[in-house]
């Protein structure tokens, strides 16, 4: 079976992005090329028993080029965010590399103490505002010893100051950076040209551009009171914001996995869609309105997971990053938690 799939996908030349789902209605496998969009649909019952499992046994479906990209990586002690979304996930990283853990402290030292302790244990690091202002850019370099830093910085400006700090943040080289949806198109789309300039003058990565949608701490009642936005659901309007924001060209999203199928259906699998609000079933809601569970977030299609108390005020921070992975793992697999 395994030779069978290997020959079928090198013949129609597909090394690159390769992804795994489940089809519940009729227990197929399907494997899919993102890039050349050829699918291979395998019926047969010795299917499950090759495919089914960790993230980690598909490896062997990755390119020469992923490979080594990837041992790269975990050697300087980094893997790369992955590609590929939807309901069914994508296996070409663990688990554990979908986690992007919320740094939301107030001292550079608190920051590199929990990084350093849970790095190889969660996928990315998020820089808010709060720890920003008080560590400064210095911080990013520090935490890219560990691991791939996510600016959350939520930029909301005029275009050019946007443009302007886009272009700094890539020279730091982080992985993904946001900028709010509510800010515009044109805003937005400066924000992306300008990451998009700096990286290709100065040789490195871009960073994914995502845009915020509606705050998860925003319910029905502030969402028309205090936005402003009336006879419209939450859902639609972070919908909505989504769909402005792919036509500026960002690369993805940040929303309330409560929106992510809604957003998922409207701007497609290549579309990265990054979900906060996230809290385990252990664990309780804190300031968040509109929370989900890391399954709940993955199943319905998300790319990544934005966790901070549950795992840096847990008694036990590594174990509960531990937890999270494994349920992270049975919503990727189609396994019940």
């Amino acid at each position: 079976m395994r030779h069978a799939i290997r020959h079928a996908m090198r013949h129609a030349m597909i090394d690159r992005c390769i992804s795994f789902r489940y089809h519940p209605i009729d227990e197929q496998r399907i494997i899919q090329n993102n890039a050349c969009k050829y699918t291979y649909s395998i019926k047969s019952p010795a299917c499950d028993r090759d495919f089914a499992g960790s993230s980690s046994q598909f490896a062997h479906f990755m390119s020469d080029e992923d490979m080594r990209d990837r041992r790269r990586s975990q050697k300087e002690g980094r893997v790369p965010l992955s590609t590929g979304s939807g309901d069914y996930g994508t296996l070409l990283v663990n688990a554990k590399d979908r986690i992007i853990l919320a740094l939301d402290v107030d001292t550079q030292e608190e920051a590199l103490s929990l990084a350093d302790r849970l790095s190889g244990h969660v996928g990315a690091f998020k820089v808010s505002l709060r720890l920003f202002s008080t560590a400064g850019p210095r911080i990013v370099s520090e935490l890219q010893e560990m691991g791939q830093v996510f600016m959350d910085l939520k930029l909301h400006d005029i275009p050019s100051t946007v443009a302007a700090a886009g272009r700094a943040l890539t020279r730091l080289g982080c992985s993904m950076l946001t900028a709010h949806a509510a800010g515009g198109t044109v805003m937005l789309k400066e924000l992306a040209d300008a990451v998009s300039d700096e990286s290709r003058e100065s040789g490195g990565p871009a960073p994914t551009v995502l845009a915020v949608t509606v705050l998860t701490s925003i319910n029905q009642r502030q969402l028309e009171e205090d936005m402003l936005i009336s006879n419209m659901l939450v859902r639609d309007a972070a919908m909505r914001f989504a769909s402005r924001a792919q036509s500026a060209g960002v690369g993805g999203v940040v929303c309330s996995a409560s929106e992510v199928a809604a957003v998922r259906a409207t701007c497609g699998r290549d579309f990265k869609i990054v979900t906060s609000g996230i809290r385990p079933t252990w664990h309780g809601s804190n300031d968040q309105k509109r929370i989900n569970t890391p399954y709940e977030a993955i199943k319905r299609g998300a790319d990544y997971v934005v966790i901070g108390r549950p795992i840096t005020r847990a008694p036990h921070p590594v174990a509960a990053a531990q937890t999270i992975a494994e349920e992270i793992e049975c919503a990727i697999t189609g396994s019940e938690i």
